[in-house]
């Protein structure tokens, strides 16, 4: 990583463009039509539900829509399996037994325009 340029500007989260709310613990999926979309941990914010949000972008520096995808859960990670399906690892906490980690099939992103 040291030929590496950094972007200018935030993608997600305070100082963004347009999602400026939380956006924690990031990962970035790019997908087959050549977008790519974060998925990423949102909390704190009044009047929207804590949990995993994802959002997905043309050209992958310009988001402008975000979805919950699983309530309660944070530090996802999403895998292509080899059948085409979309699945989401992310974090949860049990009481009885501390942190888990979890497995959803998510919808394959769809771009919003």
């Amino acid at each position: 990583m040291l030929a590496w340029t950094v972007e200018a500007g935030v993608r997600v989260g305070a100082g963004a463009a347009v999602l400026t709310g939380s956006a924690e613990h990031p990962f970035a999926l790019a997908n087959p039509d050549g977008s790519v979309t974060l998925y990423y941990g949102k909390f704190g914010e009044p009047g929207l539900p804590e949990g995993v949000y994802q959002s997905t972008s043309i050209d992958g520096l310009t988001f402008g829509q975000e979805t919950l995808d699983v309530f309660f859960g944070n530090d996802p990670d999403a895998v292509r399996l080899a059948d085409g399906t979309l699945v989401l690892y992310y974090g949860g906490f049990d009481p009885r037994v501390g942190g888990t980690i979890n497995v959803a099939q998510c919808p394959d992103p769809a771009l919003p325009w």
